[in-house]
C-alpha cells in the first residue's frame, strides 16, 4: 500500500473482493463505508468505516457503471494504519484523542471525531491511527 495514507503498521492484510456501487469514483487508498445497497463507497467524516480501497476506479472502467467487485484492505478495531492530516496540525497532545476523516483518505484533526484515534505523531502532517467507528 501507499505510505502516506491507508497503510497498514500492524496486523496482517485482510483482502476481500467487494461490489463497487455505480457511477463512483474509487481512488487507492479511499477510506470505505456500506452504502446500504450491499456496495462500499469512499467514506466521510462520521461515517462508520469498512476497510481501505485497494484499485482504482475512473469513469472510463467498465466497474463504473456496471459495478462489479475490487479489491479492499478490510479493517477491524485492532488493526493500525498511517494517514495523513490534511486540516489541522496534529500535535502530541492529541495522542489518545479521536478524529474524523477530511477526505476519503485524510484527517482532519480541527475538531474531535469519532471514526479514528490516534496512537502516534509522526509529523504534524502524519499519524498512527487505528479505526474505532466500524461497520
Amino acid at each position: 500500500m501507499n505510505p502516506t495514507y491507508g497503510y497498514r503498521i500492524i496486523n496482517t492484510e485482510n483482502i476481500e473482493l467487494k461490489p463497487n456501487a455505480a457511477t463512483t469514483v474509487y481512488a487507492y487508498g479511499d477510506w470505505l463505508t456500506p452504502d446500504g445497497t450491499g456496495a462500499y463507497i469512499p467514506a466521510a467524516a462520521t461515517q462508520k468505516l469498512a476497510g481501505v480501497c485497494l484499485e482504482n476506479i475512473t469513469s472510463s472502467d467498465p466497474r463504473y457503471t456496471t459495478p462489479a467487485l475490487f479489491y479492499t484492505d478490510f479493517s477491524l478495531e485492532i488493526d493500525t494504519f498511517t494517514i495523513p492530516v490534511t486540516t489541522g496540525t496534529a500535535i502530541a497532545s492529541m495522542v489518545g484523542s479521536t478524529f474524523d476523516l477530511d477526505t476519503p483518505q485524510s484527517l482532519d484533526v480541527s475538531a474531535p471525531g469519532t471514526q479514528f484515534e490516534i496512537l502516534q505523531i509522526l509529523s504534524t502532517t502524519l499519524v498512527v491511527v487505528r479505526v474505532v467507528l466500524t461497520v
